[in-house]
C-alpha cells in the first residue's frame, strides 16, 4: 500500500487518509474505492503559484518505458524533480528555443521547457518524440510511443480544492489541442 501511496498524484493529506485505512489483503477493493474518490474529488490541477489551471487529472498518463505517472528524475546539476506525467496541458508557454535530447530523461524524447502562461513560472518540460520508424522507434508497427507528452513537476502544482462542477464548465476544458506543435 505504501508504493500504491507514494507513487499517485496525490496531496500529504489524501496520502495519510488512505494510509490511515485499517485493513487486510481482503479489504483490498475498498482501498481501490477510497483511492478512486479521492482521486475523483479534485478534477485539475492548479499552478502552485497563481493558481492558474494547469491540467485536468483525467490527463494524467503512464509514459511506456516509465514506472507510473510519477517519477524522481535528477537533472546534471543534481536537482532532484519529481515529475508527474500529463497527455495535454492548459495554460502554458514553451520556451523558444528548439528541443533538445541532451540530458534527457526519457530516450528518443527531446524536451522543451513549459512555463505557466499566467505568473512565468517554471512548470516541467514539453517532451517530443523524435526519429523512429513511422514514429514508434522500434519497428513493429505498433503504435506504442506517444508523439507527445508534459512532465510537469509535482512542486510547481497542486490540485484544485474540492468544487462542484457543471457540465457546462466541464465543455469549455477541454485541453487535448493545447500546446501541439
Amino acid at each position: 500500500m505504501f508504493w500504491l501511496c507514494s507513487n499517485l498524484p496525490l496531496s500529504s493529506n489524501d496520502r495519510l487518509e488512505l494510509l490511515s485505512c485499517h485493513a487486510v489483503l481482503g479489504d483490498m477493493l475498498l482501498k481501490i474505492l477510497v483511492i478512486i474518490e479521492i482521486m475523483m474529488r479534485k478534477k485539475h490541477m492548479l499552478c502552485r503559484r497563481c493558481n492558474n489551471k494547469i491540467a485536468k487529472k483525467s490527463d494524467i498518463l503512464a509514459v511506456p518505458g516509465a514506472n507510473g505517472t510519477s517519477g524522481n528524475y535528477v537533472n546534471p546539476h543534481g536537482a532532484i524533480h519529481t515529475t508527474i506525467t500529463f497527455s495535454s496541458v492548459k495554460n502554458v508557454v514553451l520556451e523558444l528555443e528548439l528541443p533538445t535530447l541532451e540530458d534527457t530523461w526519457f530516450p528518443r524524447y527531446a524536451w522543451v521547457i513549459a512555463y505557466c502562461e499566467r505568473c512565468y513560472g517554471h512548470l516541467g518540460w514539453k517532451f517530443c518524440l523524435v526519429g523512429g520508424e513511422n514514429g514508434n522507434g522500434n519497428g513493429s508497427g505498433e503504435k506504442e510511443d506517444l508523439e507527445f507528452f508534459f512532465g510537469v513537476c509535482a512542486g510547481a502544482v497542486k490540485e484544485e480544492e474540492d468544487t462542484e462542477d457543471t457540465e457546462d464548465e466541464e465543455k469549455e476544458e477541454d485541453y487535448s489541442n493545447e500546446n501541439r506543435f
